[in-house]
């Protein structure tokens, strides 16, 4: 056997922490890590509430049950998060285009956004579960998404295979999602009403004109009804989440075991340089080792709701508390009409580093992780599906910004359609492509916590852009990723 430098030790290195992680990511609840074992220090104690906790206690978990007791009831659901980008409707502008004329910051507030539902795979046997829990229940959804949290969080994971797709397809059946999904976004009441007042301001709509019992009567009111499903409610979105995680600590210790058994073949094989070397990467191995290194795989679904589907609602399952039919309530009740369909997978690393000297205890380390490993998940299923990729708006023209960065898997280059708002003579909606950017070498970084990373100090908070074709852009108009 021959080795040839001291650079083939750190390609081990990284070769064996890559299997570490790997099998880690696929081991047993066995584990034999112990990282709590250590009593924190009164100064740590003084300085911040300990994450660790013997029960759950989220932001997710306080709200589950006010969210979803009104789902076959939803007099009083309330947004769960209120946000200062959420718009009354307004009348349609009289124009073809979006008026070039409304301030930026007007334009940048009033789009359409996809909706999400997420939750996430719990397995009670694994290690530190509960600091996940907490974690992923305390994880802000990007402002880039309509929240259509409808209460439960977990899923409960079947123990017998590590693949969980059947059983995550199974809950969201047999917890009938995709109809709670539907009486989220028409809010149905404790009585069993329909109303558009949430359509109506996600969409930016009159709601008037959306009245469902009246839209059917003339042309304008169907054509909004239409773009109310396109635009909207067909672009909603669920996301499940099974985090699995080991310690980088534990995964190096397995690295410095195996680069010395390569320096022992090595020194066998007459290489002094190879087996020098191991010392040198058995230290790194131990530095890389402080932090821990998070696995999601996530699995997307997209609730269906077409013409048939629609036609079906309006028709035999709609009424509302003014004109109520306790006939079609019932319908509802019944109705096995909406569906989810699966669109896929991605699996996502959070690699979290952190020094000898980090002031965080290891429940922290560990619930960062958790939230940088559910961003990283999503950014990845964007790249990859383009249904799932979001619209947004631009900031600026000169220069030419947007604020998306590397929390959404930007990288140099990426190209992005610029798109123009239209809307015809009822209203409807469309989208004319008018130019196409390109990300430059400034990419904001937004990722979680990263303004707490020195070298970010100072920076902007928008990506800039280069202009590949199109004339004059104005803020407002929305970009997506081709």
């Amino acid at each position: 056997m021959f080795f040839n430098s001291r650079s083939f030790c750190k390609v081990s290195l990284y070769a064996l922490l890559f299997v570490g992680i790997t099998n880690s990511a696929h081991s047993t609840t066995s584990s034999t890590l112990k990282i709590f074992q250590t009593p924190p220090s009164s100064d740590s104690v003084k300085q911040s509430k300990p994450v660790i906790s013997d029960y759950i206690e989220n932001k997710r978990e306080k709200i589950k049950e006010d969210v979803s007791i009104n789902l076959i009831s939803t007099s009083s659901i309330q947004e769960t998060a209120k946000r200062s980008d959420v718009v009354k409707a307004s009348e349609p502008a009289k124009s073809d285009k979006i008026s070039k004329n409304a301030e930026a910051n007007t334009a940048i507030t009033k789009y359409r956004r996809s909706s999400l539902y997420t939750l996430m795979i719990r397995d009670t046997a694994r290690l530190h579960a509960k600091v996940i829990q907490n974690a992923f229940g305390d994880w802000e959804l990007s402002e880039k998404f309509n929240d259509q949290n409808i209460g439960e969080y977990v899923v409960e994971a079947d123990k017998s295979t590590k693949e969980q797709l059947q059983n995550v397809t199974a809950y969201l059946e047999t917890s009938q999602t995709a109809k709670k999904l539907v009486a989220k976004w028409f809010k149905r009441s404790k009585k069993g009403g329909f109303n558009m007042d949430l359509i109506a301001e996600r969409g930016l709509y009159n709601a008037s004109d959306l009245d469902a019992k009246q839209a059917k009567m003339n042309t304008r009111g169907t054509a909004l009804l239409a773009d109310a499903g396109e635009q909207l409610i067909g672009n909603t979105f669920v996301l499940v989440n099974d985090f699995k995680f080991v310690s980088k600590e534990e995964i190096a210790g397995a690295a410095v075991s195996g680069l010395r058994m390569l320096a022992a073949m090595a020194a066998s094989a007459g290489n002094k340089d190879l087996a020098a070397g191991s010392d040198v990467a058995a230290l790194g191995a131990t530095i890389a080792g402080k932090g821990y290194v998070i696995k999601t795989t996530s699995y997307l679904y997209k609730l269906v709701w077409n013409d048939s589907v629609s036609a079906v609602f309006y028709n035999d399952l709609w009424t509302d508390d003014a004109n109520f039919n306790q006939t079609k309530k019932e319908a509802f009740d019944n109705s096995n009409l909406f569906t989810l369909q699966y669109v896929g997978q991605e699996i996502a690393w959070a690699d979290l580093q952190s020094s000898i000297f980090t002031q965080k205890s290891d429940a922290e380390l560990i619930s960062i992780a958790t939230t940088k490993a559910t961003d990283a998940g999503i950014a990845k299923l964007q790249r990859k599906y383009e249904q799932f990729r979001t619209s947004t708006p631009l900031a600026t023209e000169s220069p030419i910004t947007a604020q998306i960065g590397l929390k959404e898997g930007l990288e140099a280059g990426d190209k992005f359609e610029v798109l123009e708002q239209t809307l015809d003579a009822n209203g409807k909606t469309g989208f004319t492509k008018v130019g196409v950017i390109k990300v430059g070498k400034s990419i904001w970084d937004n990722r979680y916590m990263a303004d707490q990373d020195p070298k970010n100090e100072g920076q902007a908070k928008f990506t800039t852009f280069s202009k590949v074709s199109g004339g004059t852009f104005y803020p407002g108009m929305l970009i997506k990723q081709k």
